[in-house]
């Protein structure tokens, strides 16, 4: 396999982690969303690998061996279903983008709703193209395409560790700490308390 492809697959991932990642973070209240992970890192950083994705793709593409392989007719169908998928988050960091300089984050919340299922399908229609090749028999395994969404899931978590790693650490502290208080509180009327022995002091006889 050519080691574009490889490197592909890999800015691919980053590019569709860096995005999901803070929009769950935001999602479930662990960062808030007026945070510069959400509002600044997600769009920038993910836009910049979505672009080293596209250079490596016309890169591979301008290749003989590449030319002739996305000529036949299923991988040239699914390349230009990919591209459209691709061009498509790249609107949507855009629009993000935007909307953070414009500061509008009703916009930003709005563009979750297309961002979700462009910035997945960014990550996993790699999957239906891989599978053309049936030689290799790793590709056609059918959990190809959540193998690749867990790929870009834990590269945007390593990218939100090295980029917003003190705000994300903050966040999922105080996750953590209120899901425990909520535990304790839940969990304290239901354990049986038992009573605390007094200390007797002994009484000398016949008093």
């Amino acid at each position: 396999m050519d080691w574009r492809v490889s490197l592909y697959t890999w800015t691919k991932g980053l590019a569709a982690g860096a995005y999901l990642v803070p929009l769950l973070l935001v999602v479930f209240g662990v960062v808030d969303a007026s945070s510069a992970l959400w509002q600044w890192v997600a769009p920038v950083v993910a836009g910049a690998f979505l672009a080293a994705t596209g250079l490596l793709l016309i890169w591979t593409w301008s290749t003989p061996r590449g030319s002739t392989s996305c000529s036949r007719a299923p991988d040239a169908q699914l390349a230009r279903e990919g591209g459209w998928i691709i061009s498509g988050y790249a609107m949507v960091l855009a629009a993000h983008f935007i909307a953070s300089l414009a500061r509008a984050p009703g916009a930003q919340t709005l563009l979750m709703l297309p961002g979700v299922p462009l910035a997945a399908g960014a990550a996993v229609y790699t999957a239906y193209l891989f599978a053309q090749a049936k030689a290799r028999d790793l590709w056609q395994s059918p959990l190809l395409a959540p193998h690749l969404l867990v790929q870009a899931l834990l590269a945007g978590a390593a990218v939100v560790l090295v980029a917003g790693a003190d705000e994300a650490a903050h966040g999922v502290g105080r996750w953590v700490l209120g899901a425990r208080r909520s535990r304790t509180c839940c969990s304290s009327p239901a354990r049986r308390r038992w009573p605390t022995p007094r200390r007797t002091h002994d009484r000398p006889c016949g008093r």
